[in-house]
């Protein structure tokens, strides 16, 4: 990752590209996202897992 100090130009190197890869209705389907049955994210790469209320907020 490119980093720089408060108030300094912006680095010019030292990142890097990251990419994902999309379906048809633009959720990202690299591994480890998983869906439901109504196409919520429920579960992402670090392990964490989404739930939700029955009002369809995130839990």
């Amino acid at each position: 990752m490119a980093t720089s100090e408060p108030e300094k130009n912006c680095p010019s190197g030292g990142g890097k590209t990251i990419t994902h890869t999309y379906d048809s209705a633009d959720r990202i389907v690299d591994f480890g996202y998983v869906y439901d049955k109504l196409r919520r994210t429920i579960a992402v790469p670090d392990g964490t897992r989404i739930d939700y209320q029955v009002n369809d907020l995130v839990h």
